[in-house]
Order: structure tokens, then sequence, then C-alpha cells
């Protein structure tokens, strides 16, 4: 089976909410567009967001081990490339963000 290369659309989302990651101070594992993917099966039908994160690990503060972290947007992935400012925001479940165009 051949792998298909991943879209620029999917690099570009990642090095952007890379920057973000950084700039919030998050210590984060490396990752790539690969680890992005669209959302699908029962979140697709019930709408709430276009694409999220799959495999993405950040460093506990204490223990500095890794741990599951996920990183979701309600914008499309072409819409967040092209938004000038995109804002990383923390809901009220840890170690779980969201992007989307300010």
């Amino acid at each position: 089976m051949r792998r298909r290369k991943i879209g620029a659309v999917r690099e570009l989302l990642a090095e952007k909410v890379k920057r973000l990651l950084t700039d919030a101070g998050i210590d984060f594992m490396p990752f790539d567009g690969d680890s992005l993917v669209p959302v699908s099966g029962y979140w697709k039908k019930q709408d709430v967001y276009r694409w999220e994160s799959v495999g993405l690990c950040c460093r506990h503060e204490v223990t500095g081990r890794p741990m599951q972290m996920s990183v979701c947007g309600w914008s499309t992935m072409t819409e967040c490339v092209r938004s000038k400012n995109l804002v990383l925001t923390e809901p009220d479940m840890p170690h779980m963000f969201e992007v989307d165009p300010a």
C-alpha cells in the first residue's frame, strides 16, 4: 500500500500550531502534518469541530513524562492557515486546546 503525501495545508497548519504552543509555553513532543486529521465518524455527524490532533504529546510539568494532548479547531484547516491571528484557547479540560482565527 502506498502512503499518500500529506498536503501543504496540513504542514502549514502544523507549523502554526507549533508556534502557538511554543508561545504559550507548552513543552510538546515533535509532530508534523500527519498528526492533524479531519474529524470523522460521530464527531463529524454532530458537527462539533472540523479537525483534531492524533498522537500529540506534551511533557508533564512535574514528572517530565509524556502525556496525551489534544488540539482541535472549529474552523477548517484552510481557514486557520489563512488567518493572520490564530488564537489558542484552553477550555475546561486540561491538555485540550482549541485553535481558531481571531
